[in-house]
C-alpha cells in the first residue's frame, strides 16, 4: 500500500480553483489523495469536535498523519513537570478519538527541531514520549543529523526499530548540523513515512527571513529525481506494509504537479476517495 499526499490541504490552487463541487476544501483535497498531513495540530490542541468534523468530511479509506503538539517537541522551547506533560498527553490522546475510532489515523508526527541532537537527555525524552503513547503509531523525524552521523548511524535506526518508531524518511537539503540525509531504511514493518522537504539549499536555513517558510521549501522535483525516488520507494515496499508520502514543497505550488507525477511514474489509481466534479457527468 503507498498512500501519497500533500502537506496540509488549503494551499493548493490546482485543487481549489477548479473544484466546485465541495464548499470545504479538505473534502475537495480528498478527491484528489487519500492521506494529508495535519499541520495545525502542531500549533494548538486541536478537540474532539473539530477532528470529528474533519473525519465526517473525507472517505472512510482516508487517513491524517497528525503532527505532534509543539510543547511535545520542544519546539517552544517552554518548559513543563512531568506531570502536566502526561496530562497533556492524556488530553491530546483523548481528542484524537473520532480518527482513532474511524480507523484514520494515519500516525502522529514528532518531528523535531534542529536543536535537539543526540544525547543522553534526549534519548530519555524519547523513550518517555514512545511509553506515554502506549499502542499509537509514532513517526520520528529529526531535524539536526548528529543522529545519523556514520559513527552512529546503525544504533539510531536500531533503537527506533527497538522502540517501534516510525522513520520518517526526509528527502532535503543538506545545508549542515540543521538537516539530515536520506536514509531509505524501514524501522517499523507497518509504515514507513517519506517527507518531501525540496532540495533548496540556499534557502534551508534562511530562518531570520520573513517569508522564511516560503524561501525554504521552494523547489520542483524533476522527472529524474521522481524515478529514483519510484525505485526507491518500491525497495521499501519490500519491508513495510504501507508507505506514506508527503509532499512539502509547495511554496510555489509545485506539490500537487509533483505527487501526481509521483502516483503516475508509480502506476498508482487511488478507488473510493471523494468524488469529483468530473465524474458527474
Amino acid at each position: 500500500m503507498i498512500h501519497i499526499g500533500l502537506t496540509g490541504w488549503g494551499d493548493h490552487p490546482a485543487i481549489h480553483d477548479s473544484e466546485h463541487l465541495y464548499k470545504d476544501k479538505l473534502a475537495a483535497y480528498a478527491s484528489h489523495f487519500p492521506v494529508v498531513e495535519l499541520d495545525a495540530a502542531f500549533y494548538s490542541i486541536i478537540n474532539q469536535d473539530q477532528y470529528k468534523k474533519w473525519a465526517n468530511q473525507t472517505p472512510s479509506n482516508f487517513s491524517f498523519v497528525v503532527k505532534a503538539y509543539q510543547t511535545f517537541t520542544g519546539h517552544d522551547r517552554k518548559q513543563f513537570t512531568r506531570k502536566e506533560i502526561k496530562d497533556m498527553f492524556k488530553i491530546y490522546q483523548e481528542n484524537l478519538k473520532p480518527l482513532t475510532q474511524s480507523d484514520k489515523l494515519n500516525c502522529i508526527l514528532f518531528q523535531f527541531p534542529p536543536w535537539f541532537n543526540l544525547s543522553k537527555d534526549h534519548i530519555r525524552r524519547l523513550k518517555f514520549i514512545r511509553q506515554q503513547f502506549g499502542n499509537f503509531d509514532l513517526a520520528l523525524e529529526f531535524r539536526n543529523r548528529s543522529w545519523f552521523e556514520n559513527s552512529v548511524k546503525q544504533d539510531t535506526l536500531k533503537f527506533m526499530e527497538e522502540e517501534q518508531w516510525i522513520h520518517s524518511i526526509c528527502d532535503e537539503p543538506q545545508a549542515g548540523e540543521g538537516s539530515v540525509p536520506t536514509i531509505p531504511v524501514v524501522t517499523n514493518s507497518q509504515n514507513t513515512l517519506i517527507r518531501f522537504h525540496g532540495r533548496n539549499v540556499m534557502g534551508w536555513n534562511k530562518n531570520g527571513n520573513e517569508n522564511w517558510r516560503k524561501v525554504r521549501f521552494l523547489y520542483r522535483y524533476n522527472q529524474s529525481e521522481l524515478e529514483d525516488w519510484g525505485n526507491t520507494i518500491h525497495q521499501l515496499k519490500k519491508n513495510s506494509d504501507r508507505i506514506t508520502v508527503l509532499f512539502n514543497n509547495n511554496s510555489g505550488g509545485d506539490a500537487f504537479d509533483n505527487a501526481k507525477h509521483l502516483q503516475k511514474l508509480l502506476g498508482i489509481t487511488y478507488k473510493d476517495l471523494n468524488p469529483r466534479q468530473m465524474d458527474l457527468f
